[in-house]
C-alpha cells in the first residue's frame, strides 16, 4: 500500500491529532476523514466503531462492500459483539485505543502491509464468541431480531400481539421460538441476554440497537433504517457487556424454553 493515503475517522480532535501524530512515525500522508463521510475512503482506513457522533462501525460495513482498500476498526475497550461483528463484518482488524502505541504502531503498519490488523486479546475474544453465540445469532430472522428486541419493552405478551400483528397464542409461540433460536428459557432470560451481549441500549428515548448490531444487520442486509420498537415501559438492568465480564455471559447453559412469559 506504499503511496497511499491512510485515512483516520474518528472525532474531529481525536482524528487530527492521530492523524499529526502517524503522519510523523510512518514518514506517509496520513489524513482525517469527516464524519459525514458516505463514500468509501479513497484509501486504507482506521475507523472509530463508537462514539454519539462517530457511528463508523455501520459505515464501516457498508464500505468494505464498495472498496478494495482495507478498513481497520479501533475503540477503547471494545466489546466481544464488537468483536465478532468486526469479523462479520470482514474488517481487516480490530484495535484496542489502549494498547500502548508501539503495539498501536504495529497494527497500522499491518493493515498498510495488506495483513490482519488485530490487537490479538480481541481476536481471541472473537473467537471466543463465536464459538458461544455465533451460531445462534446468525439463525436468527429478521422479525427474530426485532421481537428480541420488543422483549425488552415491558409489555406484556398481549401487548406484544397486538403490536406483532399476531393473536396472543401467536405472539407466545414466536417468543417460545424466539427462545429456542437463542438458547434461553424464557423471556426474563432473553431480556437478560440482550444486554449481556449488549445487542440494546435502552434511554428515555426508547429502546435502540447498538452500533455493532446495526452495522451487522446491514451486512446481512436486514437493517431497519433506524426503526424503532415497542416504547421502553421499563428501566434497564445493568449491562454486563464489558470484555471483563465475557467468563460470566460465555459460561451460561442451553437451557429447554418454557412457557413463562
Amino acid at each position: 500500500m506504499a503511496g497511499e493515503i491512510l485515512w483516520v475517522m474518528e472525532a474531529p480532535t481525536i482524528a487530527t491529532a492521530l492523524a499529526r501524530s502517524l503522519t510523523e512515525e510512518l514518514g506517509g500522508p496520513v489524513r482525517p476523514l469527516p464524519l459525514t463521510a458516505e463514500a468509501p475512503p479513497p484509501g486504507p482506513a482506521l475507523v472509530g466503531i463508537r462514539g454519539p457522533d462517530v457511528w463508523g462501525m455501520t459505515r464501516a460495513a457498508v464500505w468494505k462492500r464498495r472498496s478494495a482498500f482495507p478498513i481497520a476498526g479501533m475503540a477503547i475497550a471494545p466489546t466481544p459483539l464488537e468483536a465478532w461483528v468486526a469479523g462479520e463484518i470482514d474488517l481487516d482488524g480490530l484495535v484496542d485505543l489502549r494498547e500502548p502505541w508501539p503495539l498501536f504502531l504495529q497494527r497500522v503498519k499491518a493493515l498498510l502491509r495488506g495483513e490482519p490488523a488485530w490487537t490479538p486479546e480481541l481476536w481471541g475474544i472473537r473467537q471466543a464468541f463465536e464459538q458461544a453465540w455465533g451460531e445462534r445469532l446468525r439463525r436468527l430472522s429478521v422479525k427474530d431480531w426485532s421481537r428480541w428486541r420488543d422483549l425488552m419493552s415491558g409489555l406484556p405478551i398481549k401487548g406484544l400481539a397486538r403490536w406483532w400483528g399476531l393473536s396472543r397464542q401467536g405472539a407466545m409461540k414466536a417468543a417460545l421460538r424466539l427462545y429456542r433460536r437463542l438458547g434461553v428459557p424464557d423471556r426474563e432470560a432473553a431480556v437478560l441476554l440482550a444486554q449481556q451481549l449488549c445487542v440494546v441500549r435502552i434511554s428515555e428515548a426508547g429502546i435502540q440497537w447498538t452500533e455493532a448490531v446495526e452495522a451487522y444487520l446491514r451486512k446481512k442486509g436486514m437493517g431497519f433504517g433506524g426503526a424503532e420498537g415497542v416504547p421502553a415501559q421499563t428501566h434497564s438492568i445493568p449491562s454486563l457487556c464489558g470484555p471483563s465480564n465475557f467468563r460470566e455471559w460465555s459460561s451460561l447453559r442451553l437451557k429447554q424454553p418454557a412457557d413463562r412469559h
